[in-house]
């Protein structure tokens, strides 16, 4: 299966469709940065919890290069930001994301 990194909004919307497992069927383990992983389980008011611990194929992993999360913030959000770092650095293939037109202005 091919390594991927999950932003927030593709997991919350499966979660909330119940369908949080189609991700393990289409790509085996995903991995999600801290910070994904702390806006699943603190949401903001009124979105459901997504605990990803009852998820064992959702394995949380931090980006090392914590320079380019923070030049990142400058256009995307922390868990963006995180995702696409970490995605970098395990040379993934794909990241699941919502942030298209954010993504194509920024050299990664």
């Amino acid at each position: 299966m091919s390594l991927v990194v999950s932003d927030t909004s593709p997991i919350r919307a499966l979660a909330h469709l119940r369908q949080v497992e189609l991700l393990q069927i289409l790509f085996g383990d995903i991995h999600v940065p801290p910070a994904v992983a702390s806006e699943l389980c603190n949401p903001p008011i009124g979105l459901p919890t997504v605990d990803i611990g009852t998820f064992g194929f959702l394995l949380v992993s931090a980006p090392r290069d914590q320079k380019r999360v923070e030049e990142l913030l400058h256009t995307l959000d922390l868990g963006e930001s995180e995702a696409l770092v970490l995605a970098q650095e395990l040379a993934c293939p794909a990241v699941l994301m919502d942030e298209l037109d954010e993504v194509e202005r920024i050299a990664i």
